[in-house]
């Protein structure tokens, strides 16, 4: 990092976005270096094929530096995220954002269709992960003036109705974390926010709907733009921030 960029400048801010090869995810890397809003953007996924393919084209229509991190968050042990805590530190000395924009789901079936290790997987790529990397990266996240975290659920009202299975307790488990976060960290800079954003055309929806046409649903684009301008926004309200798009006829996922 250049020693003479200001700490809070956007150049010099450094933000990870977990599940960033998802639809989300990607869309949220254009954004945010389509404005400049980092000096470098963290690519944390499993899809090393697609991480590769995004960075190619960030770095060429941006010149946002782009670090790729693979890294399977339904699988991944406790000291994996320290790892990753202890690289991001030794790099860049902070982290100024994090985003959970990853979702992991097999699809709709009946609790006892279930396969245990399956159920246990999805559950940790949707919400263990989530507690997982908020514990090795809030340090490096104080250490920031003006850190940002964002936790991404999808509709509580429909994922607790039947065949959502462990994704859908997953995302209700997503919303409470988000709260004790940020009411934890409320005496401290670092500003937390609760995002459902609502029905996305995504690879992972059409798979769950797949006889719909996905051109109802609207770009995850939007989603992004609207969490980048909280992102970039100053927010000096403490405890939990919450923004929640227009809803369709089915929730996102």
């Amino acid at each position: 990092m250049n020693q003479n960029q200001k700490a809070g400048s956007s150049a010099a801010r450094t933000l990870l976005i977990g599940g960033a090869a998802g639809g989300l995810g990607s869309a949220l890397a254009h954004e945010l270096a389509k404005r400049q809003a980092a000096g470098t953007l963290i690519l944390l996924d499993r899809n090393v094929r697609a991480m590769q393919k995004l960075a190619t084209t960030l770095e060429a229509e941006t010149g946002v530096q782009v670090v790729l991190y693979p890294l399977d968050l339904g699988g991944a042990a406790p000291q994996d995220y320290v790892q990753l805590a202890d690289t991001i530190a030794q790099e860049y000395g902070k982290l100024d954002g994090l985003l959970f924009a990853a979702a992991q789901f097999i699809g709709l079936r009946p609790q006892q269709q279930m396969v245990p290790y399956e159920w246990l997987v999805e559950l940790q790529a949707n919400l263990g992960s989530s507690q997982m990397l908020m514990l090795a990266l809030t340090p490096l996240l104080l250490q920031s003036d003006d850190g940002r975290v964002v936790f991404v659920s999808n509709d509580l009202g429909m994922t607790s109705k039947a065949y959502w299975g462990a994704y859908g307790v997953a995302q209700h488990g997503i919303a409470a974390l988000a709260s004790q976060w940020a009411q934890e960290l409320s005496n401290t800079s670092l500003r937390v926010l609760h995002c459902q954003p609502g029905a996305m055309r995504t690879s992972l929806r059409a798979n769950v709907w797949p006889s719909t046409n996905p051109n109802q649903w609207p770009s995850p684009d939007l989603a992004a733009a609207r969490i980048s301008d909280w992102l970039l926004q100053q927010q000096t309200d403490t405890g939990l921030h919450t923004l929640t798009m227009p809803t369709e006829q089915h929730s996102h996922v």
